[in-house]
């Protein structure tokens, strides 16, 4: 999760079971995730100093989602 200037503030690390919503409020909510703050991240990431973090330049607005698109991955966990 990036803000407007393309930082990271969080990461998502799950979403709302839609159908579970449905069935327990009569409800579909969409577009709901939970993530943790980037604070947390960082002090996490400090424990490994051979994880070096690169801070985004400043970007335009207009091109944060392209920018920040190149640092993303998704990682399953089993």
């Amino acid at each position: 999760m990036v803000d407007m200037n393309g930082n990271v503030v969080g990461v998502i690390v799950a979403k709302l079971d839609e159908v579970a919503a449905l069935s327990s409020s009569g409800d579909l909510p969409q577009n709901v995730n939970y993530a943790i703050k980037g604070k947390y991240l960082n002090d996490f990431l400090k424990q490994f100093p051979q994880i070096k973090a690169n801070p985004m330049k400043q970007v335009p607005s207009n091109s944060v989602v392209q920018s920040a698109q190149q640092s993303i991955a998704m990682v399953l966990v089993y």
